[in-house]
């Protein structure tokens, strides 16, 4: 397993530093090349997850969730890649994904008492759902950074909206913030709901006002509301990349810091 962790690492970096490389160099053969090695790294990081199954306690460990968190996010970046075509994108994901996944590696949390509810299909769906829309904000925030970054050049160098900069518009990283908010709030509401069902199996109530929960429902309401404004009124441009940006920093928050410092049922101490 130690092999696989060292080689999962090293092609996340090798495809990181490729695609400084290709965008310095405006090469996108090397872009396809990172690509590649993510793709490598991404089938080493499925296997490492797959082989964790057949552990009994692998629910019970914080590191395979940041594993697991790390690997979502590399699926939404590979799918994206595949649906749109997009260039250069590695450079703002494959970050992400390699921290949380040597930080799987890193950390030292305590084996959680797992309830036998942990089983069952309300607790799968609360974690696939989750993690997943996550994995999506993030790579909204991402983009969204670009976003920002390339709107910037445009208000010092040119007026006009077609501007771009190493192939990316702003017309496509605003397309990819409309495909995560669409798909990714309601995969979010439906790994809330599925966690108050398994709430309510394991400690026999759906909301017991612990911080988890409290920061959760905040998360879900501005959620709510970029969902709302992107889909229903129209939002495009700067606002929505600047909300989804603030939803990844309280989604981190909360994975991060209230998991580790607070007690809480999601608790890694």
């Amino acid at each position: 397993m130690v092999f696989f962790n060292i080689f999962v690492s090293i092609t996340y970096i090798i495809a990181f530093i490729l695609c400084i490389i290709a965008i310095h160099k405006k090469n996108s053969v090397l872009d396809r090349i990172s690509n590649l090695f993510i793709l490598v790294g991404y089938l080493a990081h499925s296997l490492i997850l797959f082989l964790n199954i057949f552990h009994d306690s692998f629910l019970s460990k914080g590191q395979f969730y940041f594993s697991l968190f790390g690997w979502s996010i590399i699926l939404v970046f590979l799918f994206l890649i595949w649906k749109m075509k997009i260039k250069f994108l590695s450079l703002m994901i494959s970050p992400l994904a390699l921290i949380f996944f040597i930080s799987s590696n890193l950390i030292n949390t305590k084996t959680l008492p797992v309830p036998k509810t942990m089983s069952m299909l309300w607790f799968g769906t609360h974690i696939f759902c989750l993690f997943l829309s996550i994995a999506m904000v993030s790579v909204g925030f991402a983009v969204g950074i670009f976003y920002l970054y390339i709107h910037n050049q445009i208000k010092k160098k040119s007026s006009t909206t077609s501007f771009k900069i190493e192939g990316i518009s702003l017309e496509t990283l605003d397309r990819i913030n409309h495909f995560v908010v669409g798909i990714g709030f309601p995969l979010f509401t439906i790994g809330i709901l599925s966690g108050f069902i398994w709430a309510s199996l394991t400690w026999h109530k759906i909301f017991s006002w612990d911080i988890k929960e409290v920061w959760s429902l905040v998360v879900w309401v501005l959620f709510a509301y970029l969902f709302h404004q992107r889909m229903a009124i129209g939002w495009k441009g700067r606002k929505p990349a600047i909300l989804i940006a603030w939803i990844f920093t309280l989604s981190l928050i909360s994975f991060l810091v209230i998991n580790s410092l607070f007690p809480t049922h999601h608790s890694f101490r």
